[in-house]
């Protein structure tokens, strides 16, 4: 039975290309089954806000309110504290308790990991600020440094991380060798914060990392020209799906990508650009940057560029290039709100009939359908 191969969505509704308004919307998708990646991260709905916890008794020792000040100040928690990091992470009293040795939460933390058998560092939708992290990034980097090896996912989406808390964050990736998921989408890192982790990225190879998932994040086009080159020194070999959607990039950032890539040799599964609640401003340049390096894309098996500036001219340039076979294990491309006319929507419908294997999802106005 054949398959659907292009499917129009006629809403005409276009989402701005950086709406922070969205956290827990952003890029959060499960994977689809039977690809071939192998990010172990899939998304759980965390849970209910914890209720305040109580404070330990003055009468214990290590247990104090005091205590706690005392050595979120050595640990450099700022004016969160270890008290209150642990209530964002939802532990209750008796950790708070041992947090009052500052390896007490790293431990507790990687042995949570541990009993739940997944090797995941699971810090998202925590409401995790920058002195949060730093908090955090120096207990794990501290005693319990050599367990972090065990690592394979970081997951710090859907906080509140400023590029401050990404570059406290950024050594980690030199102390989890095995670490295959990095998610920091839903945060506000900025060029800054790309740039640590950049930096991170190139210095210690991150020969593991597979998925690296950045989307909504306001790095811009200097901060992706800072990953791209991290990527092109030959940094993340192994790189399978890369996560820029909300951004606010635009062509000279999706050069910047394509050229580090190319030099990289990184061979993507996943590439999004954009998705169904926001994308970036990339035009037909970035795309034609995108199809003349199709070669380099020939693993790629989903591109996302919906809510970009794509227009007729850029999908046109798309599936020509598809057309001749460019990208041949492409199996999902998605465009929506893109503005590409009916000139744009007869040249995809022309690939989606000649290519069995590929869907293209559309969004449209319903002018560009000649409704």
């Amino acid at each position: 039975m054949s398959r659907n191969h292009v499917f129009v969505l006629l809403d005409g509704h276009d989402v701005d290309e950086c709406d922070q308004s969205r956290p827990l919307l952003h890029g959060r998708r499960q994977h689809s089954a039977g690809t071939e990646l192998t990010s172990v991260s899939h998304y759980v709905a965390p849970p209910a806000p914890p209720s305040p916890v109580a404070a330990p008794s003055p009468t214990s020792a290590e247990g104090s309110a005091a205590d706690l000040s005392s050595d979120a100040a050595s640990g450099g928690a700022g004016t969160s504290g270890l008290g209150i990091l642990c209530t964002k992470l939802c532990l209750g009293e008796a950790v708070l308790e041992e947090a009052a040795a500052a390896a007490g939460l790293a431990a507790y933390l990687l042995d949570d990991a541990e009993r739940r058998g997944v090797d995941t560092l699971q810090c998202c939708v925590r409401g995790l600020t920058d002195a949060d992290c730093g908090a955090l990034a120096g207990l794990l980097a501290g005693p319990v440094a050599l367990r972090l090896a065990r690592l394979c996912t970081l997951d710090f989406g859907c906080n509140q991380i400023g590029c401050s808390g990404a570059t406290a964050l950024a050594p980690l990736l030199g102390l989890a060798p095995l670490l295959k998921t990095l998610r920091l989408d839903s945060n506000c890192i900025g060029c800054r914060g790309a740039s640590a982790l950049a930096e991170a990225i190139a210095a210690h190879s991150a020969g593991a990392l597979a998925s690296l998932l950045l989307g909504w994040n306001r790095i811009g086009d200097a901060g992706v020209s800072e990953l791209a080159d991290a990527l092109g020194r030959g940094g993340a070999p192994r790189l399978r799906e890369l996560s820029l959607e909300a951004n606010g990039l635009g062509d000279a950032g999706a050069e910047a990508l394509v050229r580090g890539l190319a030099a990289g040799g990184q061979r993507l599964g996943r590439l999004s650009l954009g998705n169904e609640v926001g994308g970036n401003a990339i035009g037909s340049s970035g795309v034609s940057a995108l199809t003349d390096a199709f070669h380099v894309f020939d693993e790629l098996i989903e591109l996302r560029l919906s809510n970009n500036q794509v227009g007729a001219r850029g999908a046109v340039g798309l599936a020509t290039a598809l057309g001749l076979g460019g990208a041949a294990r492409l199996v999902r491309l998605t465009l929506a709100s893109n503005r590409i006319g009916p000139e744009g929507v007869a040249a995809l419908r022309g690939v989606g009939a000649s290519r069995a294997e590929l869907s293209i999802a559309l969004s449209l106005q319903l002018a560009e359908v000649g409704a």
